[in-house]
């Protein structure tokens, strides 16, 4: 938790210096330093562009993964369903209609991203897999 706080706190002076000294907006600004700031994710690996969850894990968290690793930059339906391992269409479906109903996830035209809450939650859940990762 106090890396969260400490890592929220450099974004915001980051985004603040580079909106004083860089012209930017203030959005602009946090955009970038939001894109800097990215820190790798232990349980998500890039392969060729394709997103792979190395946690063996329940179809929810491995989505609230795959989003965790885009933040602050949205996944399509597509991309998520491709980084699926044998998710079915009816569990996907089933896995993100319970993450929108718990306010975990944004869904617009250009995709998915975590919200506030959803983000807490997919910390949390990726700090539990990382201190006993053979628990799906």
């Amino acid at each position: 938790m106090d890396a969260t706080v400490v890592a929220s706190v450099a974004n915001w002076i980051l985004a603040e210096l580079l909106r004083l000294y860089g012209s930017q907006t203030p959005h602009a600004a946090y955009e970038i330093a939001t894109r800097l700031v990215r820190r790798p994710l232990p349980l998500v690996e890039e392969i060729d562009g394709d997103l792979v969850v190395l946690a063996k894990a329940a179809i929810r968290e491995e989505l609230a993964f795959l989003l965790l690793s885009r933040y602050p930059e949205r996944a399509s339906r597509e991309e998520l369903k491709r980084s699926l391992r044998g998710a079915t269409d009816d569990g996907f479906r089933q896995a993100l209609f319970q993450m929108r109903n718990d306010r975990h996830i944004h869904e617009n035209d250009d995709g998915f991203k975590l919200t506030q809450a959803g983000l807490g939650w997919a910390e949390q859940r990726l700090y539990s897999h990382l201190a006993s990762p053979s628990t799906p």
